[in-house]
Parts: C-alpha cells; structure tokens; sequence
C-alpha cells in the first residue's frame, strides 16, 4: 500500500527514526543538533499524517521524504562512525593525568572492604599542597583524622570521647614530603591503562580503564565532558577472584571550595591530650625483612603473589582470626601462629599486659619496614617476582631495586641494584646484569 496516509508506513518510518535515535553514540556530537535533527524528522513525519493527496501523488511525497529522511540519517551516521573512528580513549586517559595537575581541592566518599570485616566509609577531603582530612561516623565511631605532609604531622581527634593525639613522624626526608592520594593519579603513565568501553555509572555515560602496576590495581570510570573520575576502584590484587581488599572512590568533586578551618593541627578545646612522635629517619631494608619473613610465614611460608600494604593486611587478618572463638580462644589460635612467625615460642605462654606490649614493641620495626617498601616503591626502580617462590629457596629472585636518576640524592650509585632472594638474603648485582621483568 503507498497510501501517504498508511499508519503502516509511518510506523516504518517512525521506527527507522525512533531506532537511529536511541543509538547509543560516542561522546562529541552536540545535543542540540541531535534535538533540531529529531524535531526536523518528526515534523516532516507529522506534515506528512496530516497532507491529504491524490495515491499517485502521495507514493512521490513519501518517495521524497524517505528519501530526505536516508540522506539526514546517512549524514548523522557518516558523523557517528567519523566520530567513533577518530575517538580515541587513550586520550581521554592521559587528558585524566593531565587534569588532575590542576587539581587544588577535591573531596570524595572512600569505602574501604576488607574481607571478613565490616566496611568502612570515610568522607575525605584534601587541599593542596599540604592537607587532607578524612572523617568517620558511625553508630559507635566520630574519628577524624588530619594530616599535613609538609610538617610531616597527623592529628587524631576520637570526637565521641574527646581525646586527640598529635603525632609527628620525625626523620622523614624532604624528598618523601607532600605526597596525597591525588599523587597516585599524577603518576600514571599516561599510555598504560586498558579501555573497556562505556558504561553508566553514577548517572554518567562514563568511560571505562583499567590501570596496573605492581603495587595498584585500578578500575577508573572518566566522565567524558572533563575527563576527570566520577569512580575509582582500587584493589589489592589484578584478579578479581581474589581480591580480599577494595577501595571505592565516588562521590567526587573537584577543586570544590573548601573550608580551610578543618585543615589545622590545633587540637579543640575540652580535648585531651596526647602527643607522640614516629621515628622513620632509621627504616632500613632489616625492618623491610623482619616484615617480610613475617607476612610469608603466615602465609604457608610461600611469598605472596604481589607485595603491597592493601594485600598483606587483609591476608594477615584472615590468617590471625577464626570466628566462633572466644576471647581466649582466639589468642591461643593467633598466639600459635605469631610464634612461628616470629620465631618466640614464648608468645604462646603470655598474658595481657605482655600482650599488649607485644603489639607496641613491633609497631617500631613493623611500621619501618612497610615506610622502607612504600618510599623505595617511589624513589626506586621496583620489581618484585616472588609468586610461587617458598621460604627458603636460595636461588629465586623475589625483588630487586636501584635508586630513580630524577629521585637519588648526590653520590649514589646508579648502576648497582639490591636483589632480595628467598632466603631474604639480599646482595648487590649490576643493573645491566638484572633478570627481565616476569622471569
């Protein structure tokens, strides 16, 4: 039937328009052409119902129209693939990298999941160059925690009993200063993050990557109309069967205005007080191996297959708690296993003050040696290969490290790196003589 009139043929029509409108396109074309184009076609669709003309006649108009209709299709969509060929999300990643240079404030909502622990939410807002301050609240917990990473100082502020503490990492070197989160994103290499293609999140058509490195695992979701994250995941291992902790980002703002009140190191008034200081000038690679030994005999006296702080608490968690037990069951259970850990069967046999002395005499070689591999990571060449490798194996390469050029201090040498074998032995070796990455 070539009635101009037919509902069959507008309803043709209607559908090939309808279809190519809700086309799922790239980001770039102009909302408002693509509002004028669909006017245009639905008006010419209406004048059509509405003209009442001889069959002959009517066959040429309809004839005309889809005819004007393909020609402004097949012009939008030339535009689309044009657009879809040219759109390139490598772009849209380094553009990331590059905005957040011009980053000064920015706030978001942080999830923290641990496995087998509640989640943990914090508000955090930072302020360049020197400030961040994250906030939790919940039924039981008002904390806030303040840090300035110029002067190297943290405050603690439990809110609900009124207590602060002031705490001061002494000895930590300059070129270790002013380091926040937003670091993290300005260090990316602008060409090694994976496209997986749009998805919507948080109401936005986003752009989806993929980012890893050694020591992070990043899922980043890019709001195409400023190239800046509107959600970042972050998790402790690359496969995500068995990821046992994850970071959420969302809620982001950026460069919003901040009060500059809530970034101070006073403590508030009716506060109690308590001051303590964190001597980091002294980590050194015996901390690092002191850690080390301890994390890979409770992991079955195998190296874990990455080594990064996000990993290793989760796995260390698991290992120390069995749910069910009570109080002095579960330190039984967890006593065992620190003995062998740390070679002094004499933990089996203590009690609560010895206890709780345990756990400040290894805060100090502890906390250095997680400073000593996080700081390294930065000023350091870093590669570590110890998946499979077991406690003991002389001849397995597990790390190995060499000081950055743009980061050394005066008079270091370059050339020599410091390899980690399983027997947490380590020994220099040529950079040029070091086996390739994955070997």
């Amino acid at each position: 039937m070539n009635d101009s009139k037919s509902p069959e043929n507008l309803d043709r029509l209607q559908g090939v328009v309808d279809a190519f409108v809700d086309m799922s396109v790239p980001h770039g074309p102009d909302e408002a052409a693509n509002q004028r184009l669909i006017a245009a076609l639905r008006h010419e669709d209406s004048q059509l119902v509405e003209t009442s003309t001889p069959r002959k006649q009517g066959a040429r108009t309809m004839r005309r129209l889809s005819g004007l209709v393909a020609a402004m299709l097949a012009a939008v969509a030339i535009g689309w693939l044009i657009l879809q060929m040219s759109a390139n999300p490598r772009q849209a990643f380094a553009a990331m990298v590059e905005q957040i240079q011009n980053i000064r404030t920015a706030s978001y909502v942080l999830e923290m999941e641990f496995e087998g622990r509640p989640k943990l939410v914090t508000k955090t807002m930072l302020m360049e160059p020197n400030w961040s301050r994250a906030e939790v609240k919940t039924d039981k917990l008002d904390f806030v925690n303040i840090f300035n990473f110029e002067e190297s100082k943290m405050l603690n502020l439990l809110r609900t009993d009124k207590k602060a503490q002031l705490v001061e990492f002494e000895g930590l070197p300059e070129s270790e200063r002013q380091k926040n989160f937003m670091e993290q994103f300005r260090e990316m290499k602008k060409d090694e993050a994976e496209y997986l293609g749009r998805e919507l999140t948080d109401g936005v058509s986003a752009l989806k990557f993929r980012y890893d490195d050694q020591s992070e695992h990043y899922t980043l979701w890019l709001d195409p109309d400023d190239n800046l994250p509107v959600r970042v995941v972050m998790t402790d291992v690359e496969n995500e069967d068995s990821v046992s902790a994850r970071m959420t980002m969302t809620d982001f703002q950026w460069n919003p205005e901040l009060d500059e009140s809530l970034f101070t190191l006073e403590i508030p008034e009716g506060y109690e007080t308590l001051e303590s200081s964190v001597d980091v000038g002294d980590k050194s690679s015996d901390d690092f191996v002191i850690m080390l030994r301890f994390f890979v005999r409770i992991n079955d006296d195998r190296f874990p297959d990455e080594l990064n702080l996000l990993a290793m608490v989760p796995k260390i968690q698991q290992a120390l708690y069995k749910p069910g037990l009570s109080e002095e069951q579960l330190w039984a259970y967890s006593a065992k296993k620190l003995a062998y850990a740390l070679d002094r069967p004499e933990i089996v046999d203590m009690k609560g003050e010895e206890r709780k002395s345990l756990g400040l005499e290894l805060a100090n070689p502890f906390g250095n040696g997680a400073l000593y591999m996080e700081t390294t990571k930065q000023t350091h060449h870093w590669h570590y290969q110890g998946k499979g490798v077991k406690q003991g194996e002389a001849d397995k390469i597990v790390a190995w490290w060499y000081p950055k050029k743009e980061k050394a201090e005066a008079g270091v040498d370059l050339d020599t790196a410091n390899v980690l074998y399983g027997d947490y032995r380590i020994e220099t070796m040529p950079v040029d003589e070091l086996p390739e990455k994955g070997e």
